[in-house]
């Protein structure tokens, strides 16, 4: 290919790219004016959640907006180190249609107009921009908010309630409905359902004059004063860290249930690569095992291998057998094969182990073993110390009990031992060897 024909191949590739990036803003731009305006309702209307379609260049929008906006967070732990973002797939987008809820939001968006005179400062929030009424500015953006998957469906239909502040999470800037831009930092405060899904509201919410905030403010129950003194402004905004604040990222704070307005409820998964807050695990956990007499057992193991060899060392150590203990987590049998990212485990957790108790009064046939093939046979009970069938075996063969080492399942026997403590049922074997 010659060097001008190279140069125009080049030139057409880069106006196609110019051209396709073109068609994506112009898209992007019709979507973000179809979120802005508002559904019209009749007097008959009733709420709904409509699924949209995949299809939908609003589900589409919603979608790469919201895997997009996401970022690093810590852990949830004190000193916890930054975790990488999250990694999201949407599995499907409900539209919030409410009457009741749009109607308050209106109102509440005149009485907001009107107490600042149609003339708010422009805030720079990385978020949609929406306008319900066409020409005037009140700050309205579509904001995350996050929540246990279970609550989703009372909140589209209630509405966001800033009373409930604390409820299930701390309030550093008082008693108000938290938002964010970014989807990630909502995600933190979700919970998921029974197939794993997480939810996020998209909310339509209206700033309005809002005041920087860059201390902690737990208590305030509304935005400060005007310094006009017409009333308290319309919202706080955290200030990051960055600006001389006490956060990490973007928060967003109205105390008005009216100042907001559900409109989509983004149901996701964090995918099975995800090592976010939620989903990063160690590779090994400090777990102990706690008898129903108190006494603890630590080990180690690894987060993604079965329990099996923790039952196995635990039974060991123990002197029972395994099939006589039973473990336990979170009132739970554990089966074998289940690891502890199954059970969702943590580090320091306990696992409760219960272990059947023999019958006192029963007696076990049990028989030794010697280096030489030879074999005698003892009936004795489960709570008979082990010093009387060493006797009886010393003064058969005539050998001292200091020449003898008596051994159950490779552990050396005392004489204080007994058949229930080591574990050992009807027909075991107690292996002998002599010592010079």
């Amino acid at each position: 290919m010659s060097t001008a024909s190279a140069s125009a191949s080049r030139k057409r590739a880069s106006a196609s790219r110019k051209r396709a990036r073109a068609a994506d803003d112009l898209l992007e731009r019709t979507v973000e004016a179809l979120l802005s305006k508002l559904p019209h309702y009749s007097q008959y209307s009733q709420f709904r959640m409509q699924p949209l379609e995949r299809d939908d260049p609003i589900f589409a929008h919603l979608e790469a907006r919201f895997v997009k906006q996401v970022t690093r967070h810590r852990g949830p732990n004190q000193g916890d180190p930054h975790r990488e973002p999250p990694h999201f797939e949407v599995t499907r987008i409900e539209q919030i249609f409410s009457k009741r809820l749009q109607d308050k939001y209106l109102a509440e968006l005149c009485d907001v107009m009107g107490l600042c005179e149609k003339k708010a400062t422009r805030l720079e929030v990385d978020a949609v921009r929406v306008n319900s009424f066409d020409n005037l500015e009140m700050n309205e953006f579509l904001l995350y908010h996050g929540a246990p998957t279970g609550l989703i469906q009372r909140l589209a239909a209630q509405g966001l309630d800033p009373r409930n502040a604390g409820t299930n999470f701390g309030k550093l800037f008082g008693c108000g409905t938290y938002l964010a831009s970014l989807s990630s930092k909502s995600d933190i405060y979700t919970q998921p359902n029974e197939r794993g899904e997480r939810c996020e509201l998209v909310v339509r919410a209206c700033l309005g004059e809002a005041h920087l905030q860059k201390t902690e403010c737990r208590d305030i129950l509304k935005p400060p004063e005007r310094a006009d003194k017409r009333g308290p402004l319309s919202s706080v905004v955290a200030a990051t860290v960055a600006q001389g604040g006490c956060v990490e990222y973007p928060e967003y704070i109205v105390y008005k249930d009216s100042q907001t307005l559900p409109q989509f409820a983004i149901y996701y998964k964090h995918t099975a690569a995800c090592k976010c807050t939620h989903c990063w695990r160690p590779s090994t956990l400090d777990i102990k095992t706690v008898t129903e007499d108190g006494s603890e057992i630590y080990f180690k193991v690894e987060y993604d291998k079965p329990l099996r060899k923790l039952m196995e060392l635990f039974c060991n150590r123990a002197g029972i057998a395994r099939s006589k203990a039973r473990f336990y987590f979170n009132d739970e049998v554990i089966g074998e094969l289940e690891t502890p990212a199954d059970l969702e485990m943590e580090n320091g957790d306990a696992i409760q182990v219960m272990v059947d108790k023999p019958d006192a009064s029963k007696y076990l046939d049990i028989r030794t073993l010697s280096e030489d093939g030879s074999e005698i046979y003892f009936r004795l009970k489960y709570t008979t110390p082990l010093k009387k069938l060493m006797h009886k075996f010393c003064n058969h063969k005539g050998i001292p009990m200091a020449n003898l080492r008596f051994l159950f399942d490779g552990q050396l026997l005392g004489e204080t031992d007994t058949p229930a403590a080591r574990g050992m049922e009807d027909g075991d074997v107690i292996d002998v060897q002599i010592v010079t």
